[in-house]
């Protein structure tokens, strides 16, 4: 639950940007739906952390 001024981000795999099961497709739709955005992170992003995973940013801020 986000508090109604409150902010959220969090790192998620790549695929929140491209899968198309019923769940991923709704957490897309609730972010739009708050106003938020899920943003691809660069592929090397956590390379100093020795993995070439793909990531994207999920962003929802209610302070606005």
């Amino acid at each position: 639950m986000l508090a109604k001024r409150g902010r959220l981000q969090a790192i998620l795999s790549a695929g929140v940007l491209f899968r198309e099961d019923t769940l991923t497709k709704a957490l897309r739709e609730r972010v739009k739906q708050l106003g938020g955005q899920i943003s691809p992170l660069p592929d090397d992003t956590f390379r100093e952390s020795g993995t070439k995973v793909k990531t994207a940013r999920l962003e929802i801020d209610l302070r606005r």
